[in-house]
């Protein structure tokens, strides 16, 4: 058999496996891995910008019970200022039998728990969402078009009508921005 120009490579000599001698792909040598330590400020940046910020419970919840004494004002100061306006037919979802005390107090009961409502809302979106602020402004803004509109709905006079979505409006209003403003320096927004 003739000698090939590979033959020193390929040798007669027993000791030696071919194999662990002939040429290898560069990307079929086993590579040491590089030290973490190369890879560490990569590491810091990710965690510091997948880490979700702070926000308290606690700071929620306050700000929330001070919305509702928000919430409660701003409805009786409307039920009020409408009954002087547009008369004894604001609000009307209540029945026009309904006295001034009673259009308050059902008022208020109703916005304390909106708010504590929305309140719980946000705690839940902060824990779960990725964007809870605009998840939150999307969610309560929906509700506050329908409790908007609703009296626009029904077959009644256009004043009492108009003033009682107003009242909604700006109660809704009173809600909805302090909370959204609590949870906005969480950055997700």
């Amino acid at each position: 058999m003739p000698e090939t120009p590979f033959e020193p490579f390929y040798g007669r000599r027993g000791d030696v496996r071919p194999w662990q001698r002939s040429f290898r792909c560069s990307s079929a040598r086993v590579r040491q891995p590089a030290p973490m330590a190369r890879y560490r400020e990569f590491v810091e940046l990710h965690e510091s910008l997948s880490a979700s910020p702070e926000v308290t419970t606690r700071r929620i919840w306050l700000r929330g019970m001070g919305t509702a004494a928000l919430a409660v004002s701003v409805a009786v100061a409307g039920i009020l200022i409408g009954r002087a306006v547009a008369g004894p037919g604001v609000p009307v979802i209540l029945p026009s039998s309904a006295g001034t005390g009673d259009a308050v107090f059902t008022y208020a009961v109703c916005s304390g728990a909106a708010t504590v409502q929305a309140t719980a809302l946000l705690h839940v979106l902060t824990a779960v969402a990725e964007r809870p602020v605009r998840a939150f402004v999307s969610i309560a803004m929906a509700a506050l078009a329908v409790a908007t509109l609703l009296p626009l709905t029904l077959a009644v006079p256009a004043g009492p009508a108009l003033v009682t979505a107003a009242v909604h409006l700006a109660g809704g209003a009173a809600i909805v921005l302090p909370l959204a403003r609590v949870a906005a320096p969480t950055g997700r927004l």
